[in-house]
């Protein structure tokens, strides 16, 4: 089990990769001129029965010390916050695909998520080792609700624009792909099962063929990798 990096050093990488620096009221960076957003997601409680998905801890928290950093340090000036019910799949995806459409070239996006990855049978035969990574929303598992796959977030991705700086953050298990199951009372691993109703997965396409990434992608895990947190 490896555990996630503090949301500092989540930060620390993405102003890196995104080219910025901190901004005050003396300093303000000229680089990059365009809109700073961003859309961040932390769930600690999950709808569907703890048995499946159990709930975590500080995946909120983390989000909203980002946010903070993020509108004080680095003048973001367009975050945009889904935590615990707001995060269902419908409008985690419905957000996700309104900041790609809003991103312009020279925009800096970032696009964080805290909470309960997985994995899935591929049932389309896009994946090379048979297996998609999934992110864990408010209500997957719930009635037909799904978890979001990764071929959904790359056909929303492909739309962003390749002059915009773009990272997004994956703080759960497989999250090269995510996940959390409860350890003990003082670690929580980031992982659940796959979801047993692989039926559900079967209506969705194979992911789009695309060239170069216009974004770069920072994960707490590998693909096979479990994460956990530790209370103290």
């Amino acid at each position: 089990m490896c555990f996630p990096a503090p949301f500092s050093v989540v930060l620390t990488l993405f102003v890196a990769a995104a080219g910025i620096g901190a901004q005050s009221p003396e300093v303000r960076d000229p680089i990059p001129p365009g809109t700073r957003r961003a859309l961040l997601i932390g769930i600690n409680e999950y709808a569907a029965p703890p048995v499946d998905v159990p709930d975590l801890r500080g995946c909120v928290n983390d989000v909203r010390r980002i946010e903070h950093v993020l509108r004080t340090k680095y003048g973001f000036d367009d975050v945009r916050v889904l935590l615990d019910g707001d995060a269902t799949r419908r409008r985690i995806l419905a957000e996700l695909d309104r900041v790609v459409q809003d991103t312009r070239a020279g925009d800096v996006l970032f696009v964080h998520y805290s909470g309960h990855g997985a994995t899935q049978q591929d049932q389309n035969g896009d994946e090379d080792d048979g297996v998609d990574e999934t992110l864990v929303a408010h209500d997957s598992r719930t009635g037909d609700v799904i978890d979001i796959v990764d071929d959904e977030i790359d056909d929303l991705l492909v739309h962003l624009d390749k002059a915009a700086h773009t990272v997004i953050s994956f703080d759960a298990c497989h999250s090269g792909g995510g996940t959390r199951a409860l350890r003990s009372m003082a670690i929580r691993s980031r992982r659940v099962p796959p979801d047993s109703r692989a039926h559900l997965y079967a209506s969705l396409r194979p992911r789009r063929m695309r060239g170069d990434s216009a974004y770069i992608a920072i994960a707490s895990a590998s693909p096979t990798e479990e994460i956990g947190r530790a209370h103290v």
